[in-house]
């Protein structure tokens, strides 16, 4: 659901916007065949590097939008059951991406994902 909604049909390398690409099934990601680099649908997103579940996020994210960047970070902690370090860059990282992405991160609540 997230490739349809950043890419549309077709993956496009995020460092030098080719589309001619291999799949790398094994570790759902992409092999780019211009320059070479390996990315994957969350390469330069607000999910980018996360070990914490979508899922989470996706809640995280309704909170935030919800509360217009005003949560409580220690009860979004407790609400996605994770330490208060991991909400507070979980926050963080909406935020930024509010500022330099909103349109995808509001497309990704608007899926029913």
């Amino acid at each position: 659901m997230i490739e349809k909604i950043k890419w549309g049909s077709r993956p496009v390398c995020p460092f030098c916007g080719s589309d001619k690409h291999s799949i790398i099934p094994k570790e759902l990601r992409y092999h780019c065949n211009k320059c070479n680099s390996s990315y994957s649908v969350i390469t330069n997103t607000v999910f980018n590097k996360t070990k914490c579940d979508l899922q989470k996020w996706l809640f995280a994210i309704q909170q935030v939008v919800d509360s217009n960047g005003k949560i409580g970070i220690r009860e979004l902690s407790r609400e996605i059951n994770v330490n208060k370090n991991t909400a507070q860059r979980i926050v963080t990282q909406i935020n930024l991406g509010m500022k330099t992405d909103r349109e995808f991160l509001l497309d990704i609540l608007n899926s029913n994902f």
